[in-house]
């Protein structure tokens, strides 16, 4: 038995498709049938893996995945095809975490302006070198010790009684510089400071000016 072309044409144009498997026809109608299944088998192969990539691409976004889409599409079932339950992936829906992040990946421009507030900023975590205008401090007791101060100044020398030279490590030419008498009790003074130069600060304590130099206890703080 043949087809005529024509009638394959109607059939295809009728159905979409047609497989037309007669008995008795010659052997061209049975190869084809058999290079049909062969590409339906092919085809049912691919889809299969393509599902079983999808369900592994379930798995590894398990970190934004949330309750209501799970349920949604039914992937908070016990055993839903290859997807892991939403129950069964650590940390599910608080998104991704550190480690998943390369490193400069969190640039300006992914940050909204306010977003980053100050319960997110751990303590000590914003240094000198990350801000535009630093500012160091330290104090000064009467015996000339540095008893506190911020990194970045590194002693004190005295000069003679009143004068002393707070070092930094820094360049502080550029910097502006006030200084202020911290002594207790009764005693007061009068404590100011000459232009910063490169490696620090020289400051001047009086008891008054008509005294002359005293050594009293200073605070004096740098803003460059």
């Amino acid at each position: 038995m043949k087809i005529h072309p024509v009638a394959l044409a109607v059939a295809a144009a009728a159905g979409g498709a047609a497989v037309m498997v007669v008995s008795g026809a010659s052997g061209h109608t049975s190869s084809a049938q058999s290079s049909l299944n062969s590409q339906l088998l092919t085809n049912q192969r691919i889809s299969q893996a393509a599902v079983r990539r999808a369900n592994t691409a379930l798995n590894y976004m398990g970190v934004v995945r949330t309750s209501t889409l799970d349920n949604q599409y039914g992937l908070n079932k016990s055993n839903p095809k290859g997807v892991t339950p939403l129950t069964q992936v650590t940390g599910a829906g608080l998104g991704w975490q550190t480690p998943q992040i390369r490193d400069g990946q969190v640039t300006a421009a992914k940050l909204g302006d306010g977003q980053v507030t100050s319960s997110k900023v751990a303590d000590g975590a914003v240094t000198q070198s990350k801000l535009s205008n630093k500012y160091y401090s330290a104090y000064v007791n009467s015996a000339g010790a540095l008893e506190r101060a911020t990194p970045g100044i590194t002693g004190v020398t005295k000069s003679s009684d009143g004068i002393r030279t707070v070092s930094t490590n820094f360049d502080a030419s550029a910097c502006a510089a006030t200084a202020s008498v911290a002594t207790a009790g009764a005693q007061r003074g009068i404590a100011m400071t000459m232009p910063p130069s490169t490696g620090g600060v020289t400051v001047y304590t009086y008891n008054d000016f008509s005294l002359g130099g005293l050594d009293l206890a200073f605070q004096v703080t740098m803003v460059c």
